[in-house]
């Protein structure tokens, strides 16, 4: 699945048009109903990783400010995804929230 499907079904999800992210996951990925509702409920409870996620978790935190690793950071924050952009931090660098949150801070600001 790809980034824009997967933040698609996120904002559905946000939304609470958890029915409206199954369909988008059944029609855009040739799913069966089932497969589609597992797809859309592993994304809704963090337990699937997109490839955004899958990729950064690479990255080790030595590796916080390699290029590659800041410009997904950059990719999120063009998206006005900060929050997410905070997450992935979190998630693959082993950082506090604060320390997360200052680091993503400390990119936003070289825009």
């Amino acid at each position: 699945m790809n980034q824009e499907l997967n933040q698609q079904i996120i904002n559905l999800l946000h939304q609470g048009n958890k029915i409206e992210a199954v369909k988008l996951a059944k029609e855009s990925l040739n799913l069966g109903l089932k497969e589609a509702k597992d797809l859309v409920d592993a994304i809704e409870s963090g337990q699937y990783k997109s490839e955004l996620t899958a990729s950064a978790e690479t990255t080790s935190p030595s590796g916080l400010y390699s290029e590659k690793f800041v410009q997904q950071i950059l990719d999120l924050l063009f998206k006005n995804q900060k929050i997410m952009a905070v997450k992935l931090v979190v998630e693959t660098q082993g950082l506090g929230l604060r320390e997360a949150k200052d680091y993503v801070d400390k990119i936003e600001k070289m825009i």
